[in-house]
């Protein structure tokens, strides 16, 4: 990574004097600039306009359980030191995001992503060396296609989920993390003008829970973005509950911290609020589900709905111009490593799961385990991997095709496979590609670390990304609904130019075989029985 060398100092038409760092060769970065405020615990982010903002320093991050940098990073199989963070995590101060522009000014304004980081909505910050965006940046310069990026904090876990039907009734229904990224996309039509960036050309970017995140946007009327790049996740994995459904978990959150159920709902919230919030999130994230969001703010609609193209029911359809969808290869063991722990009878438990499942129609309980071969009589070893295929297919790749396929217009919707090996010792995959590996690859900050090869795939796959972010499509048009004949561009070493390739879904290694496992069993069931059994929900 280039060292950041000195200070800068940007005159921006609202805001003033931003003091940034020089951070690299032409590019310039703005840290920790606030976009909105929290005036209390569950309250909804108001937008904030800084006045001659301090941007050198990172802002804080929200609460989380210590150590999500490292546990991510492990997982592909590598280290970065964080950067030096003076603040500490702060509930009411980590509605913060960071710029990276051109030190250059173009003369006219310049196309914009905005970055929505993962981490199941428990983990992550715009801080974490992974996420630098100046290497992006400068490739961006050098290709003659610059562009500004904006990475983005969000509040986590509880602080972000909690509600209930009495809080809702009391105008708190949580939601936060949406409605926070929300917010950030306001604040950047409203701002980065001033920047040199163009609100009306805006890119989002996000991965994992921060892609499931900018698949609800896609529900707001007004347009957030003009194109997005939705790396391994989109809404139906995670769907809204009920508040019904959060009535049963705020049950037990009061009965965690000890706090009656027969208070009135102000003094209830007088006593949530008055618990620290590194307290708070810790005590509360045994008892709070991942990505909790509920009906009340955002839509739930079953997957059927995605994939068909003849129903109006979701404006970003209309509004975000195109969208590329993409996965990895192994995108799956970033659920079932919640699974080694429990490889010893894990088969017998699997199918007792199943069956107890679909305990209404046992038929399809059958399908299930005979189309991914969980037979009685095989050993846990090789269970343990053909479920690992199963939650891959369902909860990672299908979607994709399924939400594609639901697109009126197929030359707007592109597919991307990651199928770069991970040579690096990872956590929980051996010579194949992790959930998260992708980023990597786009950021390149792990650039020094990678063989010659990967790191050409890595320049490669980030100059479409690139391309695509200025409105350019490198990406063939998506073709369906038939089973493999999907048009599709992989990523791989196996590429004609060392880098890619377009294929079919068969070519790409990916399984076709489970759709037509999800044209008979119900995709909203069959992914609800899969994440029950892995988060025991």
């Amino acid at each position: 990574m280039t060292a950041q060398v000195s200070e800068t100092t940007f005159v921006h038409p609202q805001l003033g004097r931003v003091k940034g760092i020089h951070a690299a060769d032409g590019v310039d970065k703005f840290l920790g600039i606030k976009y909105a405020t929290i005036s209390a615990r569950f309250e909804d982010p108001q937008l904030f306009e800084a006045v001659d903002p301090d941007a050198t320093k990172y802002g804080p991050p929200a609460p989380q359980p210590p150590g999500g940098c490292a546990a991510e990073l492990g997982y592909i199989g590598q280290k970065m030191e964080l950067p030096p963070i003076e603040s500490q995590p702060s509930e009411f101060e980590c509605l913060n995001l960071n710029i990276t522009k051109p030190s250059k000014d173009y003369g006219f304004p310049l196309p914009v992503f905005v970055w929505t980081h993962g981490g199941g909505v428990v983990v992550g910050a715009n801080c974490w060396p992974q996420f630098d965006m100046v290497r992006l940046v400068e490739q961006s310069i050098a290709m003659g296609k610059p562009v500004i990026g904006v990475g983005l904090n969000y509040r986590l876990g509880p602080l972000s989920s909690l509600t209930s039907t009495s809080m809702a009734e009391y105008g708190l229904d949580g939601n936060n993390s949406y409605k926070d990224v929300v917010a950030a996309y306001e604040w950047t039509h409203k701002y980065i003008s001033g920047f040199g960036g163009d609100p009306k050309n805006i890119t989002a970017i996000a991965e994992s829970a921060g892609a499931i995140i900018n698949s609800m946007v896609l529900q707001l009327e007004k347009p957030m973005f003009r194109r997005a790049v939705l790396f391994s996740g989109a809404q139906p994995v995670n769907p809204p509950v009920p508040l019904t459904e959060h009535d049963k978990v705020f049950k037990n959150v009061l009965k965690t911290l000890e706090i009656s159920e027969d208070l009135p709902i102000d003094k209830t919230l007088e006593a949530l609020r008055a618990i620290p919030s590194e307290e708070f999130t810790l005590k509360l994230l045994p008892v709070t589900p991942f990505s909790f969001a509920q009906t009340k703010s955002v839509k739930h609609w079953p997957m059927t709905y995605f994939a068909n193209p003849e129903l109006d029911f979701l404006p970003g359809r209309k509004w975000c111009e195109h969208l590329v969808l993409s996965d990895c290869e192994h995108d799956g063991t970033i659920m079932t490593r919640w699974l080694v722990s429990r490889k010893e009878g894990i088969n017998a438990a699997f199918r007792a799961h199943v069956l107890k499942s679909f305990s209404d129609a046992p038929e399809l309980a059958s399908l299930v385990l005979s189309e991914y071969g969980l037979a009685e009589d095989i050993d846990d070893a090789t269970a343990y991997g053909l479920i690992e295929e199963l939650i891959n297919d369902v909860c990672f790749y299908s979607i994709n095709v399924l939400f594609a396929r639901g697109y009126r217009d197929p030359s707007r919707v592109h597919l991307i496979h990651i199928n770069v090996t991970d040579k690096w010792p990872g956590a929980y995959v051996s010579n194949g590609t992790p959930h998260t590996f992708d980023l990597a690859l786009l950021f390149q900050n792990l650039r020094e670390k990678m063989d010659d090869e990967t790191a050409r795939i890595s320049k490669a796959f980030a100059a479409d990304i690139l391309e695509f972010v200025n409105g350019g499509v490198k990406y063939p048009v998506f073709k369906g609904p038939g089973h493999g004949s999907e048009n599709s561009t992989v990523y791989s070493e196996r590429g004609a130019d060392g880098s890619k390739l377009v294929a079919t879904e068969v070519e790409a290694r990916r399984r076709v075989k489970v759709f037509d496992l999800v044209e008979k069993v119900e995709w909203d069931a069959l992914s609800k029985c899969l994440q029950s059994f892995v988060f025991g929900g």
